[in-house]
């Protein structure tokens, strides 16, 4: 990954529109985001490449191979568990918070209705540190857009 972008952020999400928003959010803070189709490709671009990223947004309802099994398999490998993941999903299910968070995900992100609400997204990412670490409290772990 490039030496010129402040952070280098992994998207596994099976939305083509979703990972096209997210890289016109990112070019604009300083993150170079690598964005793949889903879990599979996920797993595979980690055990080829010469460099970890420094987070991964994934997202949950992905086919064959979804975010959950992805967070457990990145979890279970030494080199990768250390990796901040951030589930990002339209998915804001109570079973699927607790979940991720129990499973050792950063955060959650409900993915915004509005494509404003991606530039908090990406400049959180980008300027607030808090998300690399495992969060001690539940009301830490849901992203909360502002306003």
């Amino acid at each position: 990954m490039t030496e010129n972008y402040e952070l280098n952020i992994i998207l596994a999400d099976d939305d083509e529109d979703d990972r096209e928003f997210m890289g016109m959010a990112a070019m604009k803070t300083g993150i170079q985001l690598v964005s793949l189709v889903g879990g599979e490709q996920l797993l595979e671009y980690l055990e080829t490449s010469s460099a970890l990223p420094d987070g991964i947004l994934l997202d949950i309802n992905m086919p064959r191979l979804n975010g959950i099994e992805c967070l457990k398999h990145i979890r279970q490998k030494s080199t990768w568990k250390h990796i901040p993941v951030l589930m990002y999903t339209t998915s804001d299910i109570d079973d699927y918070i607790k979940e991720t968070y129990e499973l050792g995900a950063n955060m959650f992100i409900k993915k915004p209705n509005q494509l404003k609400m991606l530039s908090q997204i990406t400049e959180f990412l980008v300027t607030d540190k808090d998300w690399t670490t495992q969060p001690q409290s539940m009301d830490k772990y849901l992203f909360e857009y502002k306003s």
